[in-house]
């Protein structure tokens, strides 16, 4: 498990659960004039659910397309809260450099929810997601 966003930008690892309120923010900080977080909600157990909007104006709604990702709404199927994080720092990353990807971000609003079911994802423990379930804390699929 990564305890830091350091140690979680490696992309050997599962965050913990404060590591990905972290990183999320980390995205925010380090991007935020194409990148902005919000809370969209909280789990039944009252942990985060967050999204990032992606976009050249992030602060505005555009005439443009707009696309909504979400994952791990099963929270023991962990492997897309990790590629979803991936996805985000890519496209953040890429930015101005890579011409494909920054043409994306400029044409289109991308909201991305890498982790919809915390409750489930860090069911025994927010450190680890091992013991993680589908169900969420009041064991609704």
């Amino acid at each position: 498990m990564a305890s830091n966003v350091d140690e979680m930008l490696e992309w050997d690892k599962y965050p913990t659960y404060n590591t990905y309120l972290k990183m999320m923010e980390y995205f925010e900080q380090q991007y935020g004039d194409i990148c902005r977080v919000d809370t969209i909600g909280y789990s039944n157990k009252g942990l985060l659910i967050l999204a990032v909007k992606i976009s050249d104006n992030v602060n505005s709604n555009e005439a443009e397309p707009e696309f909504f990702y979400s994952s791990t709404i099963h929270g023991d199927e962990v492997t897309g809260y990790y590629l979803m994080l991936r996805l985000i720092n890519t496209l953040l990353s890429a930015y101005n450099t890579d011409q494909e990807l920054t043409t994306l971000v400029n044409t289109t609003q991308i909201y991305i929810n890498p982790l919809a079911n915390p409750d489930g994802t860090y069911y025994k423990d927010t450190n680890s997601v091992v013991g993680s379930t589908r169900y969420n804390a009041n064991r609704v699929d």
